[in-house]
């Protein structure tokens, strides 16, 4: 797991690399994967190094506008895979239903509204061949700009907070459905799944700061971490 979490962060800055368009590296990325029957991975990294304490305020926040079950909680600081900063502050948790096939939308406005102090968010969705979007695409108003960026599986939500002081945040819950008639609905293999992720942060020109073993949360590694943090669900209300 650990090779394929290596490979994938060098396609990803491969990936980068080649855009033409690149854009400003995003102060948190999140990456969510969609997992039926298992609980959805939800991966958050700030662009360097935050106080625990203020990533908690974050995640309380985010609970607090989706009232996921989260499970799983940790709260690390890891050796960067770029030069830029020395370490990253990330948080990584599972949740049921995170992205939901019966809405045909993807989950933007509660990370939006949680993370509404930090002026640039990556979000990454990466979906179950399942899925049929019939989602947001592009918005822009007073306090927020957000765009879309789609290749296979990976949707790629750039978002700019134009206003970190509003108060309240409404965006469309659908946008015209997608054009899908002809797709092959063919069961997405990891490979193809790497690919997607790939070819979004290509698009989007996102800098890459995920540590990608969270994806599946090894034992705990004492060796390279300065500090962590475990926390559950039922510790923080």
């Amino acid at each position: 797991m650990k090779r394929c979490g290596l490979l994938l962060f060098l396609f990803l800055l491969f990936g980068l690399t080649v855009s033409s368009h690149a854009q400003s590296a995003p102060d948190v990325l999140i990456l969510v994967v969609q997992r039926p029957g298992l609980g959805d991975q939800v991966n958050i990294t700030y662009s360097g190094l935050v106080p625990h304490p203020q990533v908690q305020q974050d995640l309380n926040a985010l609970r607090q506008a989706t009232g996921w079950a989260r499970t799983g909680l940790k709260i690390s600081d890891e050796r960067a895979p770029v030069q830029t900063v020395r370490y990253m502050t990330g948080a990584t948790f599972t949740a049921p239903n995170v992205v939901q096939n019966e809405t045909h939308t993807l989950p933007v406005e509660p990370f939006v509204t949680a993370f509404h102090l930090r002026k640039n968010l990556a979000l990454i969705f990466v979906v179950d061949s399942s899925f049929q979007f019939q989602g947001l695409r592009q918005y822009a108003d007073n306090n927020v700009s957000i765009s879309l960026d789609q290749h296979g599986a990976a949707y790629t939500y750039r978002v700019a907070i134009l206003n970190p002081q509003f108060t309240h945040l409404s965006l469309p819950g659908t946008a015209k459905a997608a054009e899908v008639a002809g797709k092959k609905k063919a069961h997405l293999s990891p490979l193809l799944l790497l690919l997607g992720i790939v070819l979004a942060a290509a698009a989007a020109g996102i800098l890459v700061f995920v540590i990608t073993n969270r994806l599946t949360p090894a034992p705990p590694d004492t060796e390279k971490k300065p500090r962590e943090e475990e926390t559950t669900a039922g510790t923080h209300r």
